[in-house]
């Protein structure tokens, strides 16, 4: 369990407690309203930092190599579905929030970089 996770169970668990006390009238509900303000903007600045690690399987599309990337490592495209069957995943990669350092040139312009150095073989952009 991440330490998300936990945050976000233990969220859940203070929510509860607070409707039971707002139905009971007991003494506390505003230390538990203070609890849940105080979880959320931890689970908020916890999901800021933490990275998204995303599962990568090599695949071939009409012969040419790409990347196919899920957030975990046997993913199903339906929450009742068999997990695909990829095979092991051949590595993973962090989502990690950026900005565009290269506006002169479009997303276009480097798929079509990409895609004709594939082509001719070069694995690399120099």
């Amino acid at each position: 369990m991440t330490h998300i996770e936990a945050m976000k169970q233990g969220l859940g668990a203070l929510e509860v407690e607070d409707m039971a006390c707002r139905y009971e009238k007991e003494a506390t509900p505003e230390y538990i309203a203070k609890a849940i303000t105080s979880l959320r903007q931890a689970i908020a600045e916890a999901e800021k930092q933490e990275p998204k690690r995303l599962w990568l399987w090599k695949n071939f599309v009409d012969g040419r190599p790409e990347y196919w990337a899920f957030d975990n490592p046997y993913p199903c495209v339906s929450a009742q579905g068999d997990p695909l069957t990829l095979g092991e995943p051949c590595g993973w990669a962090f989502l990690k929030p950026s900005v565009n350092g290269r506006p002169d040139r479009s997303e276009q312009e480097v798929i079509n970089t990409v895609t004709r150095l594939a082509a001719h073989g070069i694995k690399e952009i120099t």
